[in-house]
């Protein structure tokens, strides 16, 4: 099928990694029926752009509502990165210059050792230097920004994703923050942090009112979580299947779905949270990452309206219906909230406690792991 992008390995198994760089390439026996399912539907509709060198960009690019749909759904996991990189529209990149403020790699040469120090992918040190790498170019390629505490969780992400592909990791990280408009998440005074905060704060009053009202109650302060869900797109708190997942959607979406996404996790905790009082709470919050959630339902509560107005007032999901291959895969969208607040600023800059700033507006975050 030309460039084999979508061509499954029929044999026994779990997963196999081929060289460094490329995705891991998933056997189709032993995975779940919806597994296979997904596959079949990617091969149907790949293979109609088999001649193109990149299959999945063309695809994305000729029927955007139909790749963000499938996208949603979660992609076959072999696939995941040339999807997340046709999302964002990756192109290689390099940094121009190599001098890093010495400051700036104190404070990575910091935070990579605790970056995710139990996946299996950084066990005894494996790839610890080349996450470095990786916030290094990212740096130099956004030197206006400097590096924050927060973005070693987003590069580690993409680093295992991409299967230890330096370069592309690096390229992928910077593309995807121009693509979300994220620089807003690290930037002085942390603007869309502080923005989606005030979103959700009034979304969940409308939305859970009971669960919101025990948080009161207890003297819970939201910004003790949020913060860290927020600036590292759930990946400091969760397990990395269910941070993909939540990617998936990000990536298809934009940066304020996470106050969707955010409500929607609750909803599925609601029932154990409204038992727990503050010290419960914050033990629970701490512990997420060995909590087994149903992400597929949670995404799947985020789905009941079909229309969405993106970051640039554009219709996100198209009109598809007489596309082909994606029949058996119905989403309807609910964006309520999702832009609320989207050009708001806000009033609220010392909602957050940061123990430190820096020249470089690097910082210290209250809820990090200490070294």
């Amino acid at each position: 099928m030309g460039s084999g992008c979508c061509s499954f390995t029929k044999k026994v198994g779990s997963v196999r990694h081929k060289s460094p760089g490329s995705p891991p390439e998933i056997l189709i026996i032993g995975v779940s029926d919806e597994e296979k399912e997904k596959r079949r539907c990617w091969d149907n509709i790949l293979k109609d752009f088999a001649y193109f060198n990149d299959p999945i960009s063309h695809f994305s690019q000729q029927f955007p509502g139909k790749f963000k749909r499938l996208l949603i759904s979660g992609p076959p996991a072999d696939l995941r990165w040339e999807v997340w990189k046709s999302c964002v529209g990756y192109v290689t990149k390099k940094p121009e210059n190599t001098n890093i403020d010495p400051e700036f790699l104190q404070l990575i040469e910091k935070d990579i050792d605790r970056t995710f120090p139990f996946h299996p992918f950084f066990a005894n040190g494996n790839h610890i230097k080349d996450l470095g790498e990786v916030l290094k170019n990212f740096v130099l390629m956004n030197p206006e920004l400097g590096y924050c505490q927060g973005m070693n969780y987003l590069a580690g992400i993409l680093l295992i994703t991409s299967n230890g592909n330096i370069e592309e990791a690096s390229a992928m990280m910077d593309a995807m923050i121009q693509k979300l408009h994220g620089k807003a998440l690290f930037e002085p005074s942390f603007p869309k942090v502080m923005e989606l905060v005030q979103t959700f704060s009034k979304t969940f009053k409308e939305k859970i009112p009971s669960l919101h009202n025990h948080f009161l109650t207890i003297e819970l302060d939201n910004n003790l979580w949020l913060t860290k869900w927020f600036m590292t797109l759930f990946s400091y708190s969760f397990k990395h299947q269910v941070v993909i997942r939540l990617w998936d959607v990000i990536l298809a979406t934009n940066l304020n779905f996470m106050t969707n996404l955010t409500i929607s996790i609750l909803q599925n905790l609601k029932k154990s949270l409204e038992s727990k009082s503050l010290d419960q709470m914050l033990e629970f919050i701490q512990e997420l990452r060995n909590i087994s959630l149903d992400i597929e339902g949670i995404i799947g509560s985020c789905t009941r309206l079909n229309s969405y107005a993106g970051f640039n007032g554009e219709n996100t999901f198209k009109d598809t219906a007489s596309d082909d291959g994606i029949s058996d895969i119905q989403f309807r969208l609910n964006w309520e909230s999702a832009d609320n607040g989207q050009n708001m600023h806000s009033s609220t800059s010392n909602a957050i406690d940061f123990n430190e700033r820096r020249r470089s507006h690097s910082l210290i975050i209250q809820y990090m792991p200490k070294p």
